[in-house]
């Protein structure tokens, strides 16, 4: 993911720079079978996203122990993280429309 974000932000030899994330907002989400649901990872992709012009919705969802957190039909099983995913959505669509730039 790193390098793709670095191959997509570089400039073309003798153009002007490249900026396809540029007033682009984003919201952090992440997964691991691990206990830290991936957070350490979202760190560092919040500090890159950052310096290439990247509005981060501050907060993030993390999902620990995922192999475990799907009923069978696909759904978070804990209706508690199934709200705090809904909730981190809503505000990510209103974070996403104050960020944008204005016509």
């Amino acid at each position: 993911m790193k390098n793709t974000l670095d191959w997509l932000s570089r400039s073309e030899q003798g153009g002007p720079g490249v900026e396809v994330y540029r007033d682009k907002t984003a919201l952090l989400i992440g997964a691991s079978p691990g206990r830290l649901g991936a957070s350490r990872a979202m760190g560092h992709l919040n500090d890159v996203l950052g310096n290439i012009g990247v509005d981060v919705l501050p907060e993030r969802f993390s999902l620990p122990r995922a192999s475990e957190a799907f009923d069978p039909s696909g759904e978070l099983a804990d209706a508690e993280r199934r709200r705090d995913l809904e909730k981190r959505i809503r505000e990510f669509a209103a974070f996403s429309g104050a960020a944008s730039p204005k016509a």
